[in-house]
């Protein structure tokens, strides 16, 4: 289904009140700097109350005037934001401001999948008690996490529709790497305030066995390790050692550039309030993940109602036919 977004208006919207000298120069950690500049855009759906005809031009303007004055109020306390990156070295916090824009959107299917150059990303929910079927059917497991537990199930399914038929050239020479972003504000020795700014997360990387598909509870525990040891050990080891770091980061994009490893990522915003997003007319009826241009990856969310999770999968267009249609996959998934 084809997406028609006309753009009716742009503008910049600064900071509700200036941002102190002592705070102009915000300076970028390594974690800051070392990660690629991916976004992860959101929809919020929110319930229109005008209920008598359509809606006037003096409620959009309303409406349209409660998100600018949320914008320039929360850039004041996000000041940041409001500012310009300098040589991937700091962000000059001089309150030029974020792009603002109003769109009229002629057609939109929430639960159709939306396609960027043929990667196409569809939305399948898992209720808790499909949920915790899976898990049944895993076994008893050393990590009982239901992120882990659905991450290996569709992983699974993943290979199971896309990969059984391949051919490649040069097959033999791949492997997988199922890549977990994980947050590190909790893991650090203090802990971090759950708001701190920044890129403060890294990577837990699995590389699955060969048996895997077989024994998903294995896998499961594999995740589980690879979660483990991003612990305050860790975090102390990536300040001293950062070396290491940097040559683990050096052979493993090498070896992604030659085709050699295959990386399914995923992560999680399970447990983050985006359902609390109120602009001045109420809080959000749903909100769904945006199409990204990435393909092989997973992002978690809760559904509106708490009940289980909402996985929003990219794959190659031609994957996804196969892997959305598997009877094993749809068993588990509600409509």
């Amino acid at each position: 289904m084809k997406l028609n977004v006309e753009v009716m208006s742009k503008e910049i919207i600064k900071p509700s009140s200036p941002t102190s000298d002592q705070f102009r120069c915000y300076r970028l950690s390594f974690l800051d700097q070392i990660s690629p500049p991916v976004y992860n855009p959101l929809i919020l759906f929110y319930r229109l109350t005008i209920t008598e005809g359509n809606i006037k031009t003096d409620d959009k303007i309303k409406i349209i005037d409660y998100l600018k004055q949320s914008l320039t109020d929360v850039l004041t306390y996000f000041y940041p934001l409001a500012g310009r990156i300098k040589d991937n070295m700091f962000v000059n916090c001089n309150d030029e401001g974020v792009p603002f824009g109003e769109t009229r959107v002629q057609w939109f299917e929430p639960r159709s999948g939306i396609s960027t150059e043929k990667i196409v990303t569809k939305r399948f929910a898992f209720t808790a008690l499909k949920i915790q079927e899976i898990k049944a059917n895993i076994g008893d497991t050393t990590y009982p996490s239901r992120i882990a537990a659905l991450s290996a199930f569709i992983w699974t399914r993943f290979i199971a529709t896309t990969q059984a038929n391949a051919t490649h050239e040069g097959e033999d020479n791949r492997f997988y790497a199922i890549v977990h972003a994980v947050n590190l504000r909790k893991r650090f020795d203090p802990p971090l305030p759950d708001h701190s700014f920044g890129n403060l997360y890294r990577i837990a990387m699995t590389i699955p066995t060969k048996n895997s598909q077989q024994d998903c509870r294995n896998l499961v525990n594999q995740i589980g390790e690879s979660i483990r040891k991003i612990d305050a050990e860790y975090i102390k080891q990536l300040r001293d050692g950062l070396g290491r770091h940097l040559e683990f980061m050096r052979e493993s994009i090498e070896s992604f550039m030659k085709g050699e490893m295959i990386t399914f990522n995923v992560t999680s915003l399970c447990n983050f309030p985006v359902y609390e997003a109120d602009f001045g007319w109420g809080k959000p009826v749903w909100v769904g993940s945006a199409g990204l241009t990435f393909k092989n990856l997973v992002v978690f969310m809760d559904p509106i109602n708490g009940d289980g999770i909402e996985a929003w999968i990219s794959l190659k267009e031609e994957e996804m036919g196969t892997f959305e249609n598997d009877e094993i996959m749809r068993a588990f998934v509600v409509s």
